[in-house]
């Protein structure tokens, strides 16, 4: 396989992605002796990774941007700046960037052959000893950071590192011994905690099929200085590409299987890209409804918005799309004065509330309403807004949310018709010890599809609410001595 068809197989779709703002890694990972350097740097006349990933950075580069770069070595557990002459650098140490090298020089680069010759002179400065296996075998691990930085306020932008690992090797072939035991022992920890790193990456997906979540399972970043120092670019924000490195050698046959199955294994981590890429177009999306969103005028708190629908009278405070918005869902053919006093009290803590006068009277109206909702929020510009319904209210912020599932963000649902302070619930008990199965009718019904359910712990839930997903607050009387319930999330 050529030097070209490896990178346009693996690093040049990254070459894109570390302009566009992701953390990128390149590994090339193997026994010494099956060519990683060469595939990472190559010769002159056969460039490798790092050549071509320069020259196609520089053809894109974007204007605002600057091209920053570092080049380390991580020899014994220390690591040297490749690129001056001093005897080590401090410790690891978590900066804005992630985690970062205290004293590491980062250079800003102008051309790709700027770096080239850095990188070519670095390169002199590596531990390498001759072995059976590999004359010039690399006892260290090189990692070249390209840090891409917002050209006004020197922010890093995103980082790219591609990394020439040093070979694993098993003693008894090399014929090492002394020094180059004790490297040859160290360079295969810190490849062991790699894949330790892999494994636990992997093991996080499994618990989430959905998306990584590596707040459950704890991954093992800070078992070697590589996998430290390499944070940003293995989870979270980051594409990893790994090149594995076999020989075709009888002898070899073991190692190579070893490195094969480490590839399939790593093959199997999925990072949180993915998840970030739909946020960044969820965030588009949301930008796109709110350019394409009216001034809304309100006269003493009062106003009204026409609609295909006809006109629809709105109560509450507004001054743009942009502010966190919280819709006020009242009852049935109510009008919107049983709302003014938590409208009072949203507006006093500076929340942006509106409450809309939907026109349907009856259970028989509520998806005309939600088309209504869809439409006011259309207008408003208001993509994801916060719904908050009582009684029939919080039916017609269901239904919506079912409908639209994504242009609402959290439900807070209230049973206003039931509510009261605790002597009058207490007197209610009294003269009907069945008085509080009365929560469960009315309008919340419809969650049961109109049937009382057959358990008060909500596992009876019908057909009505099929479909649903979200978070939901509950506004429930009567449980905490006629106050409402501490906040349940369900």
């Amino acid at each position: 396989m050529s030097q070209e068809a490896i990178y346009n197989a693996t690093a040049k779709p990254f070459v894109q992605d570390f302009l566009t703002g992701t953390n990128v890694t390149i590994f090339a990972y193997g026994q010494t002796g099956t060519g990683k350097t060469y595939t990472i740097f190559g010769p002159r006349e056969d460039p490798g990774i790092v050549t071509r990933s320069l020259s196609d950075i520089f053809e894109r580069l974007p204007t605002d941007k600057e091209l920053h770069y570092e080049y380390v070595q991580l020899y014994l557990d220390d690591f040297k700046d490749l690129l001056v002459d001093t005897p080590g650098l401090g410790k690891l140490v978590e900066g804005k960037a992630g985690v970062e090298l205290f004293g590491l020089t980062s250079h800003r680069a102008t051309s790709a052959a700027q770096i080239l010759k850095a990188v070519a002179t670095g390169a002199t400065r590596r531990a390498t000893r001759a072995q059976d296996m590999n004359e010039v075998s690399s006892r260290s691990h090189a990692i070249l950071m390209l840090r891409l930085k917002h050209g006004g306020d020197g922010e890093i932008f995103s980082s790219m590192f591609i990394v020439d690992l040093a070979g694993s090797e098993r003693v008894a072939r090399s014929g090492v011994t002394g020094d180059g035991f004790a490297e040859a022992t160290n360079v295969n920890l810190s490849l062991t905690a790699l894949g330790r790193v892999v494994m636990s990456l992997i093991e996080a997906d499994t618990n989430n099929t959905n998306q990584i979540n590596q707040s459950k399972v704890f991954i093992p970043y800070n078992a070697s200085p590589l996998t430290m120092l390499l944070k940003a670019g293995l989870g979270g924000n980051s594409k990893t590409a790994l090149i594995a490195c076999v020989t075709q050698a009888a002898d070899s046959l073991s190692e190579s299987i070893s490195t094969l199955r480490f590839a399939m294994q790593a093959s199997h981590v999925k990072n949180k890209v993915e998840q970030k890429e739909t946020q960044d177009q969820a965030a588009q999306e949301r930008e796109k409804i709110a350019q394409a969103g009216n001034q809304l005028n309100l006269t003493g708190g009062k106003g009204s918005v026409g609609l295909t629908s006809g006109d629809v009278e709105v109560w509450g405070t507004w001054k743009s799309a942009a502010e966190e918005t919280v819709i006020l869902l009242g009852g049935l053919g109510n009008g919107l004065e049983e709302l003014q006093d938590l409208i009072t009290a949203l507006t006093d803590i500076n929340c942006q509330v509106l409450a809309p006068r939907l026109p349907g009277s009856a259970e028989k109206h509520l998806d005309s309403d939600v088309a209504v909702l869809l439409e006011l929020c259309d207008w408003l510009g208001l993509a994801k807004p916060l719904l908050y319904g009582q009684d029939w209210g919080a039916v017609r912020a269901v239904r919506y949310k079912i409908a639209n599932p994504k242009r609402a963000s959290n439900l807070v649902l209230e049973n206003r018709l039931n509510k009261m302070d605790e002597a009058q619930y207490k007197a209610k008990m009294k003269k009907d010890p069945n008085f509080a199965l009365q929560e469960y009718t009315g309008p919340w019904l419809w969650f049961f599809d109109g049937t009382f359910p057959k358990s008060l712990d909500g596992s009876s839930l019908g057909n009505n609410v099929k479909g649903f997903k979200g978070k939901v607050l509950f506004l429930w009387p009567y449980h905490t001595k006629g106050k409402h319930d501490p906040p349940k999330r369900v």
